[in-house]
């Protein structure tokens, strides 16, 4: 029932490449793993609904947020937990690379849940392999 933890820590990089932005942003790192962590839920609200995306997302939370602190003041939005909200304030009290770094961990977290319900393998399929897809945000509009 555990998941592959290397192979995770690699979907997560591959998903926050995907979404790397502008070079001059100050706050690129964040903003990646932010989009990273958004996509996925969104891909996850698509399959199991907004109740249980919201669900699986606040259960990261916690268990990311035992380690990052900074997560406590990450929320999912109210109407749609695809939209996390707190973040500008962390990265104005934490800045960059921390906020970076916990986006990465909940992103873990939640792929890592996610792995334990329906298995690695469906997990890849449901947030796509970025390597393989060859797409950017082209369904998400963003």
């Amino acid at each position: 029932m555990s998941t592959n933890v290397p192979e995770a820590r690699q979907l997560v990089r591959a998903l926050v490449a995907r979404s790397e932005g502008a070079p001059n942003d100050v706050h690129a790192g964040a903003h990646a793993a932010q989009s990273a962590c958004e996509r996925t839920i969104r891909e996850l609200t698509r399959s199991i609904g907004a109740v249980g995306a919201r669900v699986l997302l606040l259960r990261a939370l916690v268990d990311a947020g035992a380690e990052y602190h900074v997560l406590a003041s990450i929320t999912p939005g109210p109407h749609n937990p695809a939209s996390l909200e707190g973040v500008p304030a962390s990265l104005d009290a934490h800045g960059d690379s921390v906020v970076a770094e916990a986006l990465e961990a909940l992103l873990e977290r939640l792929l890592a849940l996610m792995g334990r319900l329906i298995g690695d393998d469906l997990v890849q399929q449901l947030v796509g392999r970025p390597e393989c897809s060859g797409t950017t945000d082209e369904e998400g509009g963003e």
